[in-house]
């Protein structure tokens, strides 16, 4: 520090603690304190560290106790199937009585044989960009396969290869693709039909196919 600092130091010195300083004693005392940092280089790289070790620690309690719960849950909950169904069914037939196939022909595309569309795949670089699509995270389905194969692209050819098969030649693919568990944590005893409602979580592979299904038609 040039000279004309120390004396504006000196001088803020004096002015806040009303003492008198010598220039010798206001730089031991500055040298003391960057002494005394630099002895403590990764305080903070530190902190955070034992800081993110501590939260990670609570995250993998809080997850053995929840599945140590799960686990424990071995009686099932009598359910009012037919309330159930009561409920939910009027989501699709409420109201339909007054329609007939009149009305619904309209909506109706006819077919006739030989104008069928040629429908063209992904190719490629454009399934590769379908795949950049997926979430960054989810859980495994049946599959046990995670979305890290967006990052994985020497995978994307044999995906393309198989999701093409399905699609266009309607290739039948083992019962596990299209099956799925959920697992629901259990919040008390429901007693009404509307308490519940349908739950699909399919695999990866399996939304991954739909997505370029939908991008064909």
């Amino acid at each position: 520090m040039l000279k004309v600092g120390w004396l504006l130091c000196r001088s803020l010195y004096s002015e806040k603690f009303s003492c008198a300083i010598t220039l010798e004693e206001l730089k031991k005392q500055a040298n003391s304190v960057v002494t005394s940092i630099a002895g403590h280089p990764c305080s903070q790289k530190r902190f955070f560290e034992e800081s993110t070790k501590r939260v990670s620690s609570q995250n993998s309690t809080l997850r053995k106790i929840r599945y140590t719960s799960l686990r424990s849950l071995t009686e099932e909950q009598p359910q009012a199937i037919e309330e159930i169904k009561d409920f939910w069914g009027t989501m699709w037939n409420f109201g339909m009585a007054k329609y007939d196939d009149i009305q619904h022909n309209e909506y109706l595309e006819e077919f006739v044989p030989g104008d069928e569309v040629d429908h063209t795949f992904p190719f490629e670089a454009e399934f590769g960009k379908i795949v950049s699509y997926l979430p960054n995270w989810k859980a495994a389905g049946l599959d046990g396969v995670y979305n890290f194969i967006k990052k994985c692209t020497s995978l994307h050819p044999y995906l393309h290869k198989i999701a093409r098969r399905i699609c266009l030649d309607g290739t039948e693919q083992n019962p596990w693709f299209y099956k799925s568990i959920t697992y629901l944590i259990p919040k008390g005893v429901q007693s009404k039909g509307s308490n519940f409602r349908p739950i699909t979580c399919m695999s990866n592979l399996y939304e991954l196919t739909t997505k370029c299904m939908a991008h064909v038609m």
